[in-house]
């Protein structure tokens, strides 16, 4: 399923902006199954595409997002330390842009992550 959404997002990465947003949309939700099921391969190709997909200030909550992921692909390697201060810092932002049920909702992610992958 990676190698296809590679292939199809390097192919509509120059289109339409709202099909490009679409398709972030969706590459940043397949990258989040993949933390959750312990994939750092698939993640780290998963989150290279979304990073060539923004290409401007317009997608800061899609720019938050992938921070998180990050800190969750981070975790996932090995480097904690690193990991959690990048889930810490999401959470810091949607704090600070006053978005309580932001900060809820990847709480409950990052607790399901740690539950998911046995990391503490």
């Amino acid at each position: 399923m990676t190698k296809q959404m590679v292939k199809n997002g390097s192919e509509t990465i120059d289109v339409n902006w709202n099909h490009q947003a679409d398709f972030l949309y969706i590459i940043l939700k397949a990258a989040l199954i993949m933390a959750f099921a312990g994939n750092e391969k698939a993640l780290s190709t998963l989150i290279s595409l979304a990073h060539k997909s923004i290409h401007n200030q317009q997608y800061l909550y899609e720019k938050s997002e992938l921070h998180f992921l990050e800190g969750l692909r981070l975790y996932l390697a090995g480097d904690n330390v690193k990991g959690k201060k990048a889930v810490t810092e999401t959470l810091q932002v949607f704090d600070t842009l006053s978005a309580p049920a932001l900060v809820k909702l990847y709480q409950q992610y990052w607790r399901l992550f740690l539950k998911r992958n046995a990391l503490n």
